[in-house]
């Protein structure tokens, strides 16, 4: 099994102690995971509802209602999980006294619910006439499930206008506006949520080493305690 390891150590015992057991209080640690993400491309329908806006007459006009489709790009960060491992060791000097595992599992060290991209699409209204073609092209940025997007596009009846909205997962809501006018819509697409990737890191062990230094016989005569002086020879 290919894993990386850390190790703590605490000393007990004599402050007298071999250089090499000093060698065993280096604590090593990983450096923080890289950002790991899966790139996606995806195509879906839409339809959209007016209501509410500057041109309506009524609250919903289903007239105005559009249809059409849109194509995604996206960013989708990795799930990232590892199994990990702890032992604890006891050290008599340099000879190990015992080893236990007191704790392993998987760990999830990253979420993989973040998600960033664009999107264009394009549109018509069927009940106003096949002609009356729109477009536009956004970006969008979010969780898994919900996603902010903000854009810009053209429509034969709105003119050029900005929007701004929220995409779930087959459904959207937002606003288009512009200098003069402003459309409120809801609408459907058969795109669902996004789904991330999971990723399994190098297992890891970490050590817990507790080192008891043996007391050499007369060293605690030898050795002066704190605020005495050693004796001249």
């Amino acid at each position: 099994m290919k894993c990386t390891t850390t190790a703590t150590t605490s000393l007990r015992g004599s402050r007298r102690m071999p250089l090499a057991l000093l060698a065993l209080s280096v604590v090593g640690m990983e450096a923080t995971p890289a950002v790991m993400a899966e790139e996606e491309w995806r195509l879906g329908l839409m339809l959209q509802v007016p209501f509410g806006g500057s041109q309506e007459r009524s609250f919903v006009h289903f007239a105005n209602t559009r249809i059409g489709a849109k194509l995604q790009y996206a960013e989708i960060d990795d799930i990232v999980k590892q199994n990990r491992q702890t032992v604890e060791r006891i050290y008599l000097g340099e000879e190990l006294q015992s080893s236990t595992v007191t704790e392993e599992g998987v760990v999830k060290l990253k979420d993989g619910d973040k998600v960033v991209g664009g999107e264009g699409y394009i549109t018509i209204a069927p009940f106003s006439g096949f002609w009356d073609v729109a477009g536009g092209i956004g970006a969008f940025s979010g969780s898994n499930d919900i996603q902010g997007v903000a854009g810009l596009g053209y429509d034969p009846t709105l003119g050029g206008f900005l929007s701004v909205g929220a995409l779930m997962p087959y459904s959207q809501a937002g606003v288009r506006f512009n200098f003069r006018y402003i459309d409120y819509y809801l609408g459907l697409t058969s795109l669902p949520a996004f789904s991330p990737a999971t990723v399994w890191r190098e297992d890891e062990v970490v050590y817990d080493d507790t080192v008891i230094v043996p007391q050499e016989a007369g060293a605690a005569e030898e050795i002066p305690g704190e605020g005495e002086q050693a004796p001249l020879q």
